[in-house]
């Protein structure tokens, strides 16, 4: 017998399986077949649909009912568009606005990414709310490449590029809903989305060093500061959801949903914090090989680790 709480992680888990790798990556799949000219870009393109399907799934999942067809195609849109998107500014070397105004028309991602940003931007409810955040993520975007400066960057500057590209890049998922998006929503979803961002530097740790892209993480003192910063944030959010004006249900189904995410990177934390802790407290980046700085999340110690992570999490009091 599945014992408490067991029973929610699991019905969770099954939920985004089906949303991930049934519908999600048939349609994606499809998409890269009709248009052949992304075919290169493929794994990045399946990787941040996936995250959509994912954002799609908490986000109606909380409101008590699944996303409409409509919801389902703008989920898939920026998905496909948000790897095309950020390699135009990473390696393209556009701006947003440039990618907005659409110079440079003979780029062929340019062309996909202005064609989906017209089709979203007239399929959205609230056009103003779609405008404001895809705003507020070039902005984010434009900011986060101090990150790759050599000047070092300050702790408290670091910590406002993390939130900043954290927050940006989760509320333009929740953008694309038809559900109208609150106030104390959007706070949470801030909340969350540094959360997010925070796990991705956990596993981009061996990358960003080799790329020379400042983190939090990649600082000699960086960790110690992650470390209280995720314990507190994680406290935060999970106030902040579990007091949404939403139905009992959807708070606590979504809320297992996105533990189990979060999750993987509490795993990846704790195994940095054991090389600090063989290190005599000290986490120095630099010191350590690529295979014990990259968190495997294929390995079945870590994957139950997660799970039972986001169980106890959920079930903690507020």
């Amino acid at each position: 017998m599945i014992g408490s709480g067991w029973w929610s992680t699991v019905s969770a888990l099954s939920r985004l399986g089906l949303a991930v790798y049934g519908r999600n990556d048939l349609l994606t799949r499809q998409w890269i077949k009709h248009h052949p000219r992304h075919r290169d870009a493929c794994s990045r393109i399946l990787q941040y649909s996936r995250l959509s399907a994912i954002t799609t799934s908490w986000f109606t999942t909380l409101r008590g009912h699944p996303p409409t067809g409509a919801e389902r195609r703008n989920a898939l849109l920026i998905g496909i568009m948000t790897p095309l998107y950020d390699d135009l500014m990473d390696e393209g070397g556009f701006t947003h606005e440039e990618i907005l105004t659409g110079q440079g028309k003979g780029n062929p991602s340019l062309k996909t990414v202005r064609s989906i940003l017209d089709e979203l931007t007239h399929t959205c409810p609230d056009k103003s709310l779609f405008l404001r955040i895809l705003q507020q993520s070039g902005t984010a975007q434009d900011h986060s490449l101090l990150q790759l400066q050599p000047a070092p960057l300050s702790t408290e500057k670091l910590v406002e590029i993390t939130s900043e590209k954290g927050a940006a890049f989760t509320l333009i998922y929740r953008a694309i809903l038809h559900h109208p998006l609150s106030g104390e929503e959007e706070e949470a979803i801030t909340t969350l989305g540094l959360l997010l961002q925070l796990t991705n530097d956990l596993f981009d740790v061996y990358k960003d060093l080799k790329n020379g892209q400042q983190t939090l993480l990649t600082r000699e003192d960086g960790l110690a500061q992650v470390r209280a910063l995720w314990c507190q944030q994680l406290d935060l959010f999970r106030w902040q959801w579990q007091t949404l004006p939403f139905p009992e249900g959807g708070i606590s189904g979504s809320l297992y949903q996105i533990a189990i995410l979060l999750g993987r990177g509490q795993v990846a934390l704790d195994q940095l914090n054991r090389l600090a802790t063989v290190a005599g407290g000290q986490f120095r980046p630099r010191d350590h090989s690529r295979h014990a700085l990259i968190c495997d999340m294929e390995n079945l110690p870590n994957l139950w680790a997660s799970l039972s992570w986001a169980r106890n999490w959920c079930l903690e009091k507020k």
